[in-house]
């Protein structure tokens, strides 16, 4: 796996299991240092590698607000070297997430990657037509859309496209709001001539979903599960209607005792959720280190 640091590196890692089976050794394979600002996100993208074939790419972002590809991360012909970083593009302000999907255009596939900045804004890349492009433009993208991530400015903390749901795109931001939108894909061309690009549609607006930043989004089917802010909350709304489902609290709380006497109830953010449909369970970790399973029927503690 990848991860960034707050250094401006992008390191690889390596996870060697023990023969036992029960023990895990982790060690840094490479690093690529990128980025003159911390990392912020790291995202998969659909490319074309340095032989023309196509391919997925590792790109990360930072908070100098430029985004990189490392062609061959993920390339075993090139023992997955970490040697190389492509500036893919640049944006004026921070970028705080990343995330990608495919579309088609009508004469083409192609990627686009969305980014969320500090003011709540996110944005949609393309890359240009490849008739336009010689080969050092293959890494290389350009804006074709902004939006706003919630109806209050605030820093954009997840994104993510649900592949299987007809590309949704779900972004949250640091005021715990989380919006769904529909990403609405045009023929590039049409008789020949130049038609609408791709575009955004708002489908569900999920305002104080939470009392913080949000800090997990993922999907479960039609389901998605967010959490964030300090609430210990794990909550899944419906993707088919916008409706929440249910609203879990991962983290009762402790009970903590002030100086004057005064008692509060702190509660810890879910930073971590694994699902498992076959075992029936939920696993998630808090930002405190509690580490709970979670049934579909009861709570088993770790």
């Amino acid at each position: 796996f990848f991860m960034g640091l707050a250094s401006g590196r992008v390191a690889a890692v390596n996870a060697t299991i023990d023969e036992c089976g029960r023990k895990y050794t982790f060690s840094i394979s490479g690093f690529h240092d990128a980025h003159e600002n911390e990392v912020t996100s790291l995202a998969f993208v659909n490319g074309v590698g340095n032989d023309g074939e196509s391919g997925i790419l590792l790109y990360s972002a930072c908070g100098g607000g430029y985004v990189y590809c490392h062609p061959n991360a993920l390339c075993p012909e090139r023992n997955f070297s970490m040697d190389k970083a492509i500036l893919a593009f640049s944006s004026n302000g921070a970028i705080f997430s990343l995330t990608s999907t495919t579309v088609d255009t009508g004469d083409y596939s192609s990627s686009i990657i969305c980014t969320g900045d500090g003011e709540g804004k996110i944005r949609l890349w393309t890359r240009p037509d490849p008739a336009l492009c010689n080969g050092s433009e293959t890494h290389c993208f350009v804006p074709i859309l902004v939006k706003q991530a919630g109806t209050r400015t605030g820093l954009v903390t997840r994104m993510k496209f649900v592949h299987n749901h007809n590309d949704l795109l779900v972004t949250c931001t640091n005021n715990g709001d989380v919006r769904i939108w529909k990403l609405h894909c045009c023929n590039k061309r049409s008789g020949g001539k130049k038609v609408g690009k791709p575009q955004l549609e708002l489908k569900y607006d999920k305002m104080g979903l939470h009392n913080g930043a949000v800090e997990v989004v993922m999907n479960v089917g039609d389901m998605l599960l967010t959490s964030g802010g300090n609430d210990g909350r794990v909550v899944g709304v419906d993707l088919n209607n916008g409706l929440i489902l249910q609203s879990i609290d991962c983290h009762t709380g402790e009970r903590l005792q002030h100086s004057d006497g005064n008692t509060i109830l702190a509660k810890s953010c879910v930073v971590g959720m694994i699902v498992s449909g076959k075992e029936g369970h939920m696993t998630t970790l808090c930002r405190d280190g509690l580490l709970q399973r979670w049934s579909f029927v009861v709570r088993t503690p770790i």
